[in-house]
Order: structure tokens, then C-alpha cells, then sequence
């Protein structure tokens, strides 16, 4: 999850922003109509990153770099660590956390906290298919109060 606010707290907005929705848009789209909303620029804005799969644990393949414009045949990709499988597989640990600051710098978001949580490193605080085969629900939320 990815929350963002205005500075007067005018608008507030939540975004899922897996891989996909990364790689497609998600937050810069998000960003643009909160600013709409909000009758702001994005400089007045501040997101806040949820807990998700860490950089130490998400695995990708080729197709994921390819969604971000990325080579895979180029050394030393920004937020991609090749880690090939023992098998010769090329494989790539993809850091969403990384990846979702640099499209909200690049949208002109310039405050942005969170996204040190893992959810599959923490079993105690956190749900995670991938580490217990099982399913749970987690949710973010923001809201204008009065």
C-alpha cells in the first residue's frame, strides 16, 4: 500500500502498487488526481509506504525487469540484484520499496516515509503467502477527519 496526503489535508488518496501496478502507472496516476483534488503540486505532497515483500525476497524474472524498461542483459540495474537459481535460471531480487520512491520522485513527490517492512521476514507481524502457503488479510488505511 501507498498512502499520500496534502500539506492543508484537503485530499488523501491509497494505492496498491504491486510490481504491475508500478510498472503501469499506479502511482502517477494516483498522484495526479490527488493534486487535482487537492488543487496542489505534487511538491505538497507526502506518501507513506505499507509493508511488502522485501528486497532480500522478491524474486522476479526477466518479464518484471521488461515492465520496468529495464535490459536484463545489462550489469548493475537500479533496484534489480541478479540472483540466478542453482539450476542456471536467471533471476533477479527486485526492491518494490526502491522502486515505488523513485516513481514518486519522479512524479515530484519529495516526502516519503515507510516501506522498511517485509512481510515475509516478519511472521510475526505479517501475513505472507509465499512464506506460509497461507492466505490473511492486512489493510492500510487514511481518511479526512474533522
Amino acid at each position: 500500500p501507498v498512502l499520500l496526503c496534502d500539506d492543508q489535508g484537503r485530499a488523501v488518496a491509497a494505492a496498491h502498487a504491486g510490481w504491475r501496478g508500478l510498472a503501469a502507472g499506479v502511482l502517477e496516476h494516483c498522484v495526479a488526481s490527488l493534486c487535482a483534488a487537492a488543487g496542489c503540486e505534487p511538491q505538497a505532497l507526502q506518501a507513506w509506504l505499507g509493508p511488502c515483500i522485501g528486497p532480500r525476497r522478491f524474486e522476479v524474472g526477466a518479464d518484471v525487469l521488461q515492465a520496468f524498461g529495464a535490459d536484463p542483459g545489462q550489469p548493475g540495474l537500479p533496484h534489480f540484484v541478479r540472483r540466478d537459481r542453482p539450476d542456471g535460471e536467471r533471476r533477479w531480487l527486485a526492491d518494490l520499496p526502491a522502486l515505488a520512491r523513485q516513481r514518486l520522485l519522479q512524479a515530484g513527490v519529495g516526502r516519503i516515509s515507510g516501506g522498511g517492512w517485509c512481510t515475509v521476514e516478519d511472521a510475526s507481524a505479517f501475513f505472507s503467502f509465499r512464506r506460509d502457503g497461507a492466505v490473511g488479510r492486512m489493510a492500510a488505511a487514511i481518511a479526512l477527519v474533522d
